[in-house]
């Protein structure tokens, strides 16, 4: 037998209950989160410049921090930051309007209403949280209470993104978190909790805790943001602590700020009482058996025999020679298995009460898990990646050594000694009993007696071992290579001789790693969009404005149809500026599309060379291209005239009456032109 909580349950998830269920797969999935909380709360302390765990001190002696990997990880967030274009393209040829709307709406969400400041500082805090957990967890959800509507008196919904904390998530599968299941931890104020679940304020209210018992709970296994300090994110199992002699006891307060904060907002004195609310998505495989009837037909049933029709009244009788009418009509059965949870179960709950007991409610309705994992670095059969620290710990850790017996050696013997002998200074005139002190300031006298120059030897200082030197610059260096930031990356200039070329391929190799995470970051981008684009289509009635971008980026409105509802799109993203120089090709890129579209002569290539140079809308671009259009039109003549629909002369007399407007309105632009010059002379 198993245990939840203390109390047995059966070790057979098929014969638990859904609430031992849920608890069991809950309590195994935290454990692996658990397991986390020290590489979290060693990477956060480096990060913070605190970097000497493990370190004695001792008398006399120094340790310096010289943080490579603030510098770096900051580096690498404004390379990576980038503002994602989407592009809907519809499934129906009929559907381009509706794309069209659906895209631009997909663009404001991104830009303005997933959160709160725009999806492009969302997305700085997802790469800064998967630089120091090795994963960033995004939620797409449906808020249902957002903007109060005093015409329709109800609140109206939104879908949102929300950065989930590491601490707070759990995964049951090793590798893919939609194969299994998965779910959430959090704390929520009771009168938020209450306002949500209405129906169960009585059982809320009797199972929330105050702020003393929440970190009691806390203590005992629960989770909650900000424990993932020196503690761990279960403080009673976990270190990541050192001990009292270790050099890692110095004080940070920026540091204790940042592992103390919570996303409860919440102290000692709080009178506030907190519910423990799960959020679960659970895989279900449970079938039903299920079964339709339907009339058979009148056909099939006269040629078995089994009902012949009256050639006068037209009626129906079996062989006996009854009548058949509706209500005794012969049936088809169908019979099948039909999953009760196709995508999946959804269980929220407080403790001990499930929150939505209703199995109808239960089901969940989208394709997939409403979590985006992205890992930082990947790791062979895992969702989890690894962070931007915890490979690199050892050689921070060596620059740091290698810097403080550099920084001690100069401390100690870096400034010059002196040798005097006896009754080498000078007396004081003023006190017998006390000579001149040997003053150290910058052009200080040093009284001596006279001859006393030769019982008197000023020590220069013992220069470090250039050894000492050499392993701290092998060090950086090395850091450097790991990182892959090298100098000129960082717009530094190279030290030796090194060739243009040679500078070239070393700038393009430092980027490689961030090309590597733009490619993650990408996949995560067009995950999200297309979870958000789902949810849309999902949760917004139809009658509902929505805001849309343009693409002139100008901000409009449209209203959403049953139409639109139902419509099928693939969503995308458009290649835009990922790395720094990907802007410029894209500029290189459009010069192209630019000079083949001024040729004259049609080319039947010119929908595929645009569509290789990613050109954005070149679909829109060749129905405005006017030579094109004259020759798709000429090439659907000659079809026409081929398969026999036109007259070879009507064919003719068509081009010619095409030519004829041309040339009418080619004449019309040229008198407007000179009837405005003409009437500019006269002005002057």
């Amino acid at each position: 037998m198993a245990e939840i909580a203390g109390q047995p349950v059966s070790s057979d998830l098929a014969e638990m209950s859904l609430l031992d269920r849920c608890k069991a797969v809950e309590q195994a999935g935290m454990a692996v989160t658990n397991s986390w909380a020290a590489l979290w709360s060693e990477a956060i302390s480096y990060f913070l410049s605190q970097q000497l765990k493990g370190y004695k001190r001792h008398k006399n002696w120094e340790w310096v921090v010289l943080n490579y990997l603030w510098p770096s990880i900051q580096a690498e967030l404004a390379k990576l930051s980038r503002r994602f274009k989407f592009v809907a393209s519809p499934i129906e040829p009929g559907d381009t309007d509706i794309a069209e709307a659906l895209q631009g709406f997909l663009q404001w969400q991104w830009d303005t209403g997933l959160k709160q400041g725009g999806m492009r500082r969302e997305n700085i805090k997802c790469l800064l949280c998967g630089k120091l957990y090795g994963y960033w967890i995004s939620k797409i959800y449906w808020d249902r209470k957002i903007t109060w509507s005093s015409e329709q008196r109800q609140w109206l919904g939104d879908v949102k993104h929300r950065l989930w904390h590491p601490a707070f998530f759990w995964a049951s599968d090793k590798e893919y978190i939609n194969e299994g299941d998965c779910g959430t931890v959090r704390y929520l104020e009771l009168e938020y909790a209450q306002s949500l679940w209405p129906k169960k304020k009585k059982v809320l209210k009797e199972q929330s805790v105050g702020y003393a018992d929440m970190i009691r709970h806390i203590s005992h296994g629960d989770t909650i943001h900000g424990q993932t300090s020196h503690q761990g994110t279960y403080p009673s199992k976990g270190t990541g602590d050192v001990d009292s002699h270790s050099a890692d006891k110095l004080s940070s307060t920026l540091l204790s700020l940042v592992v103390s904060e919570s996303t409860q907002q919440g102290n000692s004195t709080d009178v506030r009482r907190y519910c423990r609310i799960s959020e679960q998505y659970l895989k279900n495989y449970k079938e039903s058996n299920k079964q339709e009837e339907s009339p058979a037909d009148p056909a099939v049933l006269m040629e078995s025999g089994q009902l012949i029709q009256d050639a006068v009244t037209g009626g129906y009788m079996d062989r006996n020679g009854l009548p058949v009418t509706s209500e005794n009509w012969p049936v088809n059965v169908t019979e099948w298995r039909e999953p009760d949870y196709p995508n999946g179960q959804y269980i929220i709950r407080n403790e001990d009460e499930i929150l939505n007991p209703d199995p109808d409610t239960q089901i969940y309705p989208h394709s997939r898990w409403p979590f985006v994992v992205c890992p930082h670095y990947l790791l062979p059969f895992m969702w989890q990646g690894s962070d931007a620290i915890s490979l690199y710990r050892d050689t921070q850790d060596k620059i740091n050594v290698a810097v403080s017996h550099l920084f001690n050696n100069a401390k100690e013997f870096g400034d010059p000694k002196i040798a005097v002998e006896e009754n080498a200074l000078l007396v004081d005139p003023r006190n017998a009993k006390k000579k001149y002190e040997i003053l150290k300031g910058a052009g200080a006298i040093i009284k001596l007696v006279r001859g006393g120059l030769s019982r008197f030897k000023v020590i220069e200082p013992k220069a470090p071992s250039a050894a000492h030197m050499m392993i701290y610059q092998m060090m950086v260096q090395e850091f450097k290579n790991i990182q892959g930031m090298q100098d000129i990356a960082l717009g530094k200039k190279t030290t030796g001789d090194t060739t243009a070329t040679e500078a070239q391929h070393l700038a393009m190799s430092a980027n490689d790693r961030i090309k590597l995470q733009n490619l993650f970051q990408e996949e995560w981008a067009r995950d999200l969009i297309r979870l958000v684009a789902e949810m849309d289509q999902y949760y917004y009635e139809a009658g509902r404005v929505v805001r849309v971008v343009g693409d002139d980026m100008m901000i409009g409105a449209v209203q959403i149809t049953d139409r639109s509802k139902e419509a099928k799109f693939d969503v995308n993203i458009e290649p835009t500026e990922g790395m720094p120089w990907d802007e410029e090709k894209r500029i290189l890129r459009y010069e192209k599309a630019y000079t083949i579209l001024q040729d004259p002569r049609p080319n039947p290539l010119l929908p595929e060379y645009l569509r290789v140079l990613q050109i954005t809308a070149w679909q829109k671009i060749l129905e405005k291209h006017e030579k094109w259009q004259d020759w798709i039109g000429f090439e659907q003549l000659i079809e026409a005239v081929e398969a026999g629909q036109l007259a070879p002369e009507q064919a003719l007399q068509m081009l010619i009456e095409k030519a004829r407007q041309r040339i009418m309105s080619m004449q019309a632009v040229g008198d407007a032109s000179n009837g405005n010059s003409d009437s500019r002379k006269e002005s002057a």
